[in-house]
């Protein structure tokens, strides 16, 4: 401590009315920052000493130092009081200290100068050629300070010249209770979810307009700004931070990129991590946690936010664990909580995330299988969204197997629900839903999107049509959905989703007694599907299209004996689409229709009237993007199953539910678009690990039919691989019998390389 002595962060166009009012609402709106006040106390001079008391030191002309012969000494300040309360304060002071010689500095608070707080040690910085402290974060309205100073020598005597004491009240404006907003933080599109942040026009106004100097992301860099993990009013010790910085060191802003407090909350300091804060390395993020590690520790809410935050900039920034650390200054306990996270971090990074949002365990058998397809464990957390909250559960996915999971024994009460899967590997999940004899399976959606289409919807003669939407965001969501009845104009309803729930809607009450396509827009994305109940009893179940293509695939239809098959196309443009529709047998036949699709309008293809007593694949082009899909009645319309098709084929289909055990009976369907024959390789894993492979051949444009029944029988659990040598098209159809007829489902795999 030697030194000379001195003195001191979309909308459709067409809903904007709709969906612009929440949307603003979110957005942070405070344009001014806060007023602080300050004050000081400067002690310089032999009467400024002479109220304190003094223990083997004295004043000599106008500085404090120890006594002739003395190893140590003490000088205890007079109580101070301010002349309002404050909540933070700093300590600058001038000294000259020798090699073998040592001053330091404590101070405590009272409210009201007769009940006192613990010392607490300022940490020096060499400043203006002096020292300056921490910033001290006292209980609020305090009014009283008191500071102690100690002295060390072999030899000689330190000798301290000035001590200066700033008192800030920094607790006007917000509190965090009134701040309900929070945004995610900014930076690229990733799986693993971007942490909410409070923003930091909301805590300390409008950002001063300085120079932005740009940098990429490389590394993380841990310091600590001390505070309680019980900080009344995080939001008041962070204007105080601020403050400081600006009068005391002539920042702009903070030197943080973000904060996070004991409690967990995150603060935009810097913002975005893209920009890069003046005194730092190019491409250090720097973030800053408000503890006391070495006498508290790091709370386990600070502990798990940072977890987040810091895997959210490794699938962002793709910064690895390793390159996050504290620095050199901090405290030896935020240096070792660096290392011990890193395990952490890369287990809460997503590489696959899946949402479904139709769930009932209270009516139903609900199961989701998950398939890990890669050489390495994973973990998945499924996160089920409750009338009653979330319900987490964690599941370990062995390397190239399959785990079960019935939700109906995991959750702790029968309920409806979504839910949303997150591994940290490449996990594949598929939900199967038994509800009477009607099996309903879904892959769901791989990521919430802001619309989705429906080319089926029918309220007719006893039917059911339900829309399910899980809205993952924590705050709520406009939506609007819009109605394209056939024969009719388009209606708009609109409706308010709640955050991190499960909303029905029942298109019976909007327009009963209809046949329809529709489309659901919001102001933040969400996962939709569609649950149909049949007059018959029958039901099917289909996840939305989240976008629009020229090309849809489908490898199932039939038209044989018992069987109907209906093609849905919904054209959600102001103009008539052409669209050419090529039939595919099983014998490398093929035939062509061409149709037009009034403007903003449904069509309905029969296709028992075009092609009867045939099993086939479908492609369909449209001269613009439109959504399509397909729905399979059979044995005369009592089970019924429904999809949307592939936008493209592929040469890896995956498909993870799947079983040959009575009474269960399945089919692979396949459709060769190529002019050529292709080869499969398809590959069956069992329940227990063991695998099964079969080659067969696709002719030229060609549809072909596989009984996995007849490859592997008996199984109670397949999950099926099929490999391609060109491009191909690939479901699968599970048909269960029972006492009450069969049921079915038909679900697309999942594309790969």
């Amino acid at each position: 401590m030697a030194t000379p002595r001195s003195k001191i962060s979309y909308l459709v166009a067409v809903l904007l009315v709709v969906l612009m009012p929440l949307a603003a609402a979110a957005l942070p709106s405070r344009q001014t920052a806060p007023p602080i006040q300050s004050g000081a106390w400067t002690h310089s001079e032999v009467n400024d000493w002479l109220p304190g008391s003094f223990v083997n030191t004295y004043v000599e002309g106008s500085v404090i130092r120890l006594q002739a012969g003395q190893t140590s000494g003490e000088y205890l300040s007079a109580p101070l009081q301010a002349p309002f309360g404050f909540n933070a304060g700093v300590v600058e002071w001038a000294a000259a200290v020798g090699p073998d010689q040592g001053l330091s500095i404590e101070v405590r608070s009272s409210a009201d100068g007769q009940a006192w707080d613990d010392w607490r040690a300022a940490q020096p910085v060499a400043h203006r050629g002096g020292w300056i402290s921490q910033v001290f974060v006292f209980r609020l309205f305090t009014s009283y300070l008191q500071y102690r100073i100690s002295f060390t020598a072999q030899s000689g005597s330190p000798e301290l010249d000035l001590i200066k004491l700033t008192y800030i009240s920094s607790t006007a404006g917000p509190s965090l209770p009134e701040i309900v907003g929070r945004v995610p933080l900014s930076g690229p599109a990733t799986l693993t979810p971007a942490p909410e942040a409070i923003a930091r026009a909301e805590w300390a106004g409008a950002e001063p307009a300085t120079k932005i100097e740009r940098q990429k992301p490389q590394a993380v860099e841990l310091v600590q700004v001390l505070a309680p993990v019980d900080d009344p009013n995080p939001l008041a010790t962070l204007r105080a931070l601020r403050w400081t910085g600006q009068t005391l060191f002539g920042r702009a802003e903070l030197p943080y990129h973000y904060l996070i407090d004991g409690q967990g909350n995150i603060f935009e300091g810097r913002g975005s991590v893209t920009q890069r804060i003046q005194g730092t390395k190019a491409g250090t993020v720097r973030i800053a946690v408000l503890a006391n590690a070495e006498a508290e520790g790091v709370s386990e809410a600070a502990q798990a936010r940072l977890i987040a935050v810091l895997a959210w900039l490794v699938d962002s920034y793709g910064i690895q664990p390793q390159a996050m650390e504290a620095a050199p200054d901090a405290p030896q306990r935020l240096k070792e909580l660096a290392a011990e996270l890193r395990p952490a971090i890369s287990q809460a990074v997503v590489r696959t995330r899946t949402l479904f949002a139709e769930g009932r365990t209270a009516e139903a058998t609900e199961r989701v299988a998950l398939f890990n397809p890669g050489p390495s464990e994973a973990r998945a957390t499924l996160a089920a969204y409750t009338a009653n909250g979330e319900e987490r559960r964690s599941v370990v996915v062995p390397p190239g197997q399959r785990v079960d999971v019935t939700l109906n024994g995991t959750l702790p009460e029968t309920t409806i629900l979504g839910l949303e899967i997150q591994a940290d590997g490449p996990v594949l999940a598929e939900r199967s839903l038994i509800v009477g004899r009607e099996l309903l399976g879904s892959l769901g959606a791989t990521e919430p999107a802001r619309a989705w289409y429906f080319g089926e919807g029918t309220t007719v003669t006893n039917t059911t049509t339900l829309l399910q939407v899980l809205n993952p965001q924590r705050q709520a969501v406009a939506a609007a959905l819009t109605i394209f009845p056939e024969g009719a104009a388009p209606v708009t309803h609109a409706a308010t989703l709640a955050g991190r729930s499960r909303t029905t809607l029942s298109l019976n009450e909007l327009v009963p007694d209809a046949q329809f396509g529709f489309k659901l827009v919001t102001s933040q994305p969400v996962v939709a599907e569609r649950f149909v109940q049949l007059e018959t009893g029958a039901a099917h179940l289909a996840t939305g299209v989240s976008e629009l293509s020229r090309n849809w695939y489908f490898a199932e239809g039939s038209t044989t004996e018992g069987f109907t098959t209906t093609l849905h196309v919904i054209n959600p443009w102001a103009q008539q689409v052409a669209v050419s529709l090529q039939i595919m047998s099983e014998d490398g036949t093929s035939l062509r229709r061409r149709y037009a699709i009034p403007a903003q309008s449904p069509f309905t293809l029969t296709l028992n009237d075009v092609v009867p007593a045939l099993p086939f694949a479908m492609h369909l082009q449209a001269e613009r993007p439109v959504a399509a899909e397909r729905v399979v009645r059979f044995d005369g319309g009592v089970g019924a199953t429904a999809t949307s098709g592939a936008v493209a084929p592929a040469t890896r289909w995956t498909f993870v539910e799947g079983s040959t055990a009575i009474p269960a009976e399945q089919f692979l369907l396949v459709a060769n678009p190529n002019r050529g024959a292709v080869t499969l390789d398809v590959n069956y894993i069992l329940a227990d690990g063991r695998q099964e492979r079969r080659q067969h051949t696709v002719p030229s444009m060609a549809r072909l039919t596989i009984s996995v029944n007849a490859d592997v029988p008996n199984q109670p659990i397949v999950t099926t691989i099929v490999t391609a040598t060109r491009p191909v098209v690939a479901e699968r159809s599970i048909f269960v019998s029972g006492a009450e007829g069969r049921g079915g489902e038909t679900s697309l795999g999942v594309p790969g390389k």
